[in-house]
């Protein structure tokens, strides 16, 4: 055994100097990613605690069957997002910790292009949902009576996918006192609307909830954003704004394939589901048991926030940032293990405060439990991936991902929708935790020899 522990320290991001790296800048490290951390933590859970209740308030209002018709007008509402508002946060963020000190005037030109891109993007695809809603509710969903609900998704779009720019500016700034506070005022105002608007309206009252709460979260990040900026001395700008296309297209281009393939395929894998015999129950099923995926990725994700931009600002000015992400990946391993044994455990539990309609299923559960584990771990190695600037790399993962979840899916739905669903995440996450992990070891403890290799800058 020691020997196998041996050979796989040659593969895995953990190399054979961790703990001299750990001697000689552990405990500072440590101490400036807490900071962050006690904040983000306050606000994540605050935010998942708010979307757990109005998950719980929505499913025992609606029912399963309805539920399962939220889930997917939510589904189908975040794939636009996602796909609109694609790379722009992970960009945004990057660029914004790495030269808000150094560099504030290209800082405000990198807030005026994305802002921009995100207002353009949301337009265009609250439109188009507006336009196609009533060929996606009838040739997709094999429904019509959802067509009202999808139209008004349509303006939570916009507010989402403008507000992934904000959020990604505040990260950047490192602003997580001020974002716990937005987490909290958001948190609480959304189960309390979910309840008393599905309470009212059934459906589409649980989808107005959506819209309100998407325009509240903008309305606190914009005022939150300009306050930043003044601390600082930033003022964003939309003259220049041709000098940041490099950012755009070496950074921002394939971090934004990456978004759009994986969101797209995740939307046809549920709309594979529902095409199946009781689709829309067994999406009801998949979306109750995937809160436990949700809860097992949140205490990794908390801290995955932080180190973002510390890597980030690491990098910048040519600090090593190998010893933080090795600490991150460790605690993301731990966490997650941990939370998915102990959601096994509880689980059963867990899923009966939904309502007498779910239920705990093996075959959907674990699978999930085991996926949500392997995607904490992916999130954590692709860290190497954005600080070292190799986004082409990612977005050629995640087409292999998108591709296995959509082709599972797809081989097993007829034998069950939700098991076939969770089956394909384990299996897709399981293929990309392996690649991330041959890409981390390469640029974490062979920086040098990529760059002479590939000709290509880390920065």
């Amino acid at each position: 055994m020691r020997e196998l522990a041996g050979s796989l320290s040659c593969y895995w991001p953990f190399g054979r100097n961790a703990s001299r790296d750990a001697v000689n800048g552990g405990p500072r490290v440590l101490r400036n990613l807490s900071v962050g951390v006690g904040w983000v933590l306050l606000g994540t859970v605050t935010t998942q605690l708010g979307t757990l209740l109005s998950t719980i308030v929505v499913s025992r209002c609606l029912g399963r069957m309805l539920f399962g018709k939220y889930g997917m007008i939510q589904g189908t509402l975040l794939a636009l997002v996602s796909v609109g508002a694609a790379g722009i946060s992970i960009s945004v963020t990057r660029y914004t910790s790495m030269y808000w000190a150094s560099d504030p005037a290209r800082v405000g030109r990198i807030l005026g292009l994305f802002s921009v891109i995100t207002c353009l993007s949301g337009i265009l695809f609250s439109g188009a949902l507006l336009f196609f809603t009533p060929f996606i509710a009838l040739h997709v969903f094999g429904t019509a009576d959802i067509n009202p609900m999808l139209r008004l998704a349509a303006v939570s779009v916009l507010f989402l996918t403008m507000n992934s720019f904000q959020l990604g500016a505040l990260v950047g700034f490192e602003a997580f006192r001020t974002i716990a506070r937005i987490s909290v005022i958001s948190a609480s105002f959304a189960p309390a609307a979910a309840f008393l608007l599905t309470r009212m309206f059934e459906l589409r009252g649980a989808v107005l909830a959506l819209t309100l709460s998407s325009a509240l979260l903008w309305t606190l990040c914009h005022i939150s954003i300009r306050r930043e900026c003044r601390k600082r001395s930033i003022v964003p700008t939309y003259r220049g704004l041709l000098q940041e296309t490099n950012a755009f297209g070496h950074f921002a281009i394939p971090a934004a394939l990456s978004g759009i393939i994986g969101n797209i395929a995740i939307w046809l894998a549920n709309a594979t589901v529902v095409r199946t015999p009781g689709g829309f129950s067994e999406l009801g099923l998949f979306t109750a048991c995937n809160t436990l995926r949700q809860i097992v990725v949140f205490g990794p994700s908390v801290v995955n926030r932080v180190t973002l931009p510390f890597l980030a600002r690491r990098q910048s000015t040519r600090g090593s940032f190998a010893l933080p992400f090795r600490y991150n990946l460790a605690f993301t391993a731990a966490a997650s293990l941990a939370t998915a044994f102990a959601l096994f455990v509880f689980g059963p539990f867990i899923l009966k405060v939904f309502g007498h309609d779910y239920r705990w299923v093996g075959g959907v559960a674990i699978p999930l439990l085991l996926a949500a584990v392997l995607e904490a771990v992916s999130a954590a190695l692709v860290h190497a991936i954005l600080v070292r600037n190799r986004l082409w790399w990612q977005a050629a993962i995640n087409l292999l991902w998108s591709v296995l979840l959509v082709g599972t899916t797809a081989l097993l739905a007829s034998k069950g929708g939700a098991a076939a669903l969770a089956m394909a995440y384990c299996t897709a996450w399981a293929v990309s935790a392996v690649l991330l992990g041959l890409a981390a070891k390469l640029l974490v403890h062979y920086p040098a020899a990529l760059s002479a290799t590939f000709d290509l800058p880390l920065k």
